[in-house]
């Protein structure tokens, strides 16, 4: 049973469905036409009727696999549409050239918007195992944070979440919202980022309001190859993910669950007791440590 706490949109579309007995009119009739104005009754009908991912759908949509879709300026349709198509990951290599110096109008280190990404593909890339050694033998290890430890596989989500923030800053919902996660996702990759620094977390109004650190606005400033070994040297910094890097290299293999666990419990993690949880916080140390050990060049 999923025990995330209901979105602002979750309630709207609760709401609606019920004033409209949209379930019924959608057997009925196989859909259910709805304008703006009538969804605008509970909440901002820019904010209920674009959904980007299937992630991001209300649960009463989810729940009844419907989506929604606009038919004219200011009117909707609700009905069992397949609306959204899974791409497969595209495992092609990247090439990335270096930006020509005699370019004075791209500022490699300030990439803003899509158009200019268009552009421009940047910078001295090649990362190389004896950068990563390098980054490895150089950290200096921090004390552990009293932020729950990460329970967020892709870190490249967690670099996502920092280059949403950059923008500006953000409450909770509207991570969630803007972002293909639901709540407890939300709460997973924020604290992630959080543990390493890179973001900071504020109230206002009982309503926790998310915002880059200075340390996570330095390092998007910086170019791909600095940025990446940035990034890297966070991770490194906690113990347990250093010593299961350095085990890694030494072995020339990513360490068994067991070992890393072990590793763990040397660390002195925040609020991390049982084996279960252990277990599982382990996959993050092996997905983060993968994706480190992805950034190098063959």
């Amino acid at each position: 049973m999923n025990s995330s706490p209901k979105s602002l949109n979750d309630t709207a579309w609760e709401q609606l469905f019920s004033k409209y007995d949209i379930l019924n009119q959608i057997a009925v009739n196989g859909q259910f036409k709805i304008s703006a104005r009538q969804i605008k009754d509970f909440r901002e009908p820019r904010l209920m009727a674009k959904f980007d991912h299937t992630i991001n759908l209300p649960k009463i949509f989810a729940d009844n696999q419907l989506a929604i879709l606009p038919i004219a300026r200011g009117d909707y349709v609700i009905s069992h549409f397949d609306a959204y198509y899974k791409f497969e990951a595209d495992t092609a290599p990247i090439l990335r050239v270096s930006l020509p110096k005699y370019i004075q109008s791209l500022d490699s280190t300030s990439i803003p918007s899509e158009a200019i990404a268009l552009n421009c593909s940047v910078e001295d890339t090649t990362i190389e195992i004896t950068d990563i050694q390098s980054v490895l033998d150089h950290v200096m290890i921090v004390q552990e944070p009293q932020i729950p430890f990460p329970q967020a596989d892709s870190f490249a989500r967690v670099i996502n979440i920092c280059e949403l923030l950059n923008e500006q800053e953000l409450s909770r919902n509207e991570v969630t919202e803007r972002y293909a996660f639901d709540a407890r996702q939300t709460n997973y990759y924020t604290d992630a980022a959080r543990y390493l620094g890179l973001l900071k977390k504020r109230t206002s109004r009982a309503t926790p309001i998310y915002e880059l650190s200075d340390t996570g606005k330095h390092i998007l400033r910086l170019n791909y190859k600095q940025r990446q070994l940035a990034f890297c040297s966070l991770i490194l910094s906690h113990r347990a993910f250093g010593d299961t890097l350095r085990q890694c290299l030494e072995i020339g293999d990513m360490p068994l669950t067991l070992e890393i666990i072990q590793i763990m419990k040397k660390a002195n993690l925040y609020n991390v007791s049982s084996n279960s949880t252990f277990e599982r916080r382990s996959s993050t140390i092996k997905s983060w440590l993968n994706w480190i050990l992805g950034l190098i060049n063959d």
